[in-house]
């Protein structure tokens, strides 16, 4: 395990609890405690860094991504889901 369980995950989810998409909080939360330390190690075992990066800074980085695209995504996603109603609705008529 790369990201020390009490921290790393602790600050994750204060991360997420502080998120504005409240539908997306419990998806977010499982896709990080599934994915990020595997993600992590596989790096550690067959990256080389120039410079080395601490795990909860690159963690860290990917929240921070995350945070700038999140409002983008979820107004596409009530777009499409709103297309896709019209479009429901149009078929069974």
């Amino acid at each position: 395990m790369c990201l020390p369980s009490a921290l790393g995950m602790q600050a994750v989810d204060s991360w997420i609890e502080k998120l504005d998409v409240a539908d997306l909080r419990p998806l977010l939360s499982a896709l990080f405690s599934r994915y990020v330390d595997p993600t992590l190690e596989y790096c550690r075992r067959n990256f080389k860094y120039v410079v080395p990066i601490p795990a909860i800074s690159q963690v860290m980085s990917i929240c921070k991504i995350l945070e700038s695209i999140l409002p983008q995504v979820c107004l596409l996603l009530s777009g499409v889901l709103f297309l896709l109603c019209i479009w429901v609705y149009r078929w069974k008529a």
